[in-house]
């Protein structure tokens, strides 16, 4: 049960980070700033423009947070944290993807 928490606030907190990068008004005027930074095709500039792009970037900083988190309040032994840590990015993979999706049901509404 406490996995599947983990889970549903890994993808809101993945889905809010992308959503805050790409679209909020909050960040608008940082966007114009890597736009004119990176040029109209940049790297940064089509990441911006990519949901999907996004949200693998946001991913691992908040299963990071939030895994490590949930581990530290467990006290698990080192060999727990050595099997989080060979399986935190594909779980990230995973929670963006889920909150690619999460995002897309937004768009549709």
């Amino acid at each position: 049960m406490i996995a599947l928490v983990f889970l549903v606030l890994a993808v809101a907190l993945t889905a809010s980070l992308a959503r805050l990068a790409r679209v909020d008004v909050i960040t608008a005027g940082w966007r114009v700033k890597i736009r004119e930074w990176s040029g109209e095709h940049g790297f940064f500039t089509d990441m911006l423009e990519c949901h999907r792009c996004t949200s693998v970037w946001t991913a691992p900083p908040s299963v990071l947070a939030l895994g490590g988190g949930l581990l530290a309040a467990y006290g698990v032994s080192p060999w727990v944290w050595l099997i989080a840590a060979l399986l935190w990015i594909p779980v990230s993979f995973g929670v963006s993807y889920l909150a690619y999706l999460l995002f897309l049901l937004e768009e549709i509404d």
